[in-house]
């Protein structure tokens, strides 16, 4: 008997880089939620697609709906819960099937068409599962937990895709520890990695949930502040580097924060724009005076004011 539903697809949802687009607004609402509205949402799902499935003639084939609730619940809760779903995805796909199956010769070729049916939809969770694994690993710093250089661009990038079309101003800061090779010198490269998450965890304890906080690489680090103008910007920096310098002075950790910052009232080109006027202003702290925060504001490529805090 041939099965009368349709096959598996794999959907991929991306989380950075989203044009400004019906998916991509969905894909942000879905982020905001927490992890039982989203569970919530994926079991409504799942049984209004099996209503349908249920109503269609049975020509019609349904199967392939199934998989945006899996998919919904894999990639913003965790596996085993896309498990779960698609378990009881292949059930309510059976019971619809054996009520068709009423009126037709009932054998066990509905229940292994169900078996086939929930191992694609188990292939899904772990292909999707993987695949969300790998893009979370390919963003993160391993030793800190915070962003990458790569998560970094691809965040600025949106960003700058934003202000470009909504008119935002937002933030940015580029900030290097001074004297950070001392501290691996004397105290050991251990005491140096513990430095490092200090300095993630000070900062992500006092910026928003929608900030975020990167390390780009050896001693450098950057923060983003969405939606944040210029005034706001200069409390958040003020007062990470003064919980940074109590910390370290507290730690017995001789070094201190040269910290360059832009806020972009006009967008910059790119990307790598960003990147390199914010990377200029940071070396140039570094090779002045260290141990201070430049604040520029970015209104348009002939018309900057600065501000040393």
């Amino acid at each position: 008997m041939k099965l009368r539903r349709g096959s598996c697809f794999f959907i991929r949802l991306r989380n950075y880089g989203l044009p400004e687009t019906t998916h991509g607004t969905m894909i942000r609402y879905l982020r905001r939620q927490s992890r039982n509205s989203i569970l919530a949402i994926g079991i409504a799902a799942m049984l209004l697609i099996g209503l349908i499935d249920y109503l269609v003639p049975p020509e019609i084939g349904l199967s392939i709906l199934y998989l945006i609730p899996i998919s919904i619940i894999t990639w913003f809760t965790e596996k085993k819960a896309g498990l779960l779903i698609a378990l009881g995805s292949a059930t309510i796909w059976l019971f619809v099937n054996m009520d068709y199956a009423s009126k037709t010769p009932f054998n066990i070729i509905h229940f292994w068409s169900a078996l086939v049916h929930f191992g694609f939809f188990i292939t899904v969770v772990f292909l999707q599962s993987a695949l969300k694994n790998a893009r979370m690993h390919a963003r993160t710093d391993p030793l800190t937990g915070a962003g990458n250089r790569m998560h970094f661009i691809e965040q600025s990038a949106y960003e700058i895709n934003r202000a470009a079309r909504y008119g935002y101003v937002f933030s940015v800061a580029y900030m290097d520890i001074d004297n950070f090779k001392t501290v691996n010198d004397t105290f050991g490269h251990q005491a140096g990695d513990t430095l490092l998450k200090t300095v993630i965890g000070i900062i992500e304890e006092n910026i928003r949930a929608t900030d975020a906080v990167f390390r780009l690489g050896g001693d450098e680090f950057a923060l983003l502040l969405p939606a944040t103008d210029a005034d706001a910007a200069r409390k958040v920096f003020m007062k990470i580097r003064e919980r940074l310098t109590a910390s370290m002075k507290e730690h017995r950790w001789p070094v201190s924060f040269s910290i360059g910052a832009i806020t972009f009232v006009s967008p910059p080109d790119s990307a790598g724009d960003l990147m390199q006027k914010a990377d200029a202003l940071m070396y140039s702290v570094k090779k002045s005076t260290k141990d201070a925060v430049r604040h520029e504001v970015f209104t348009g490529p002939n018309n900057n004011s600065v501000t040393r805090l």
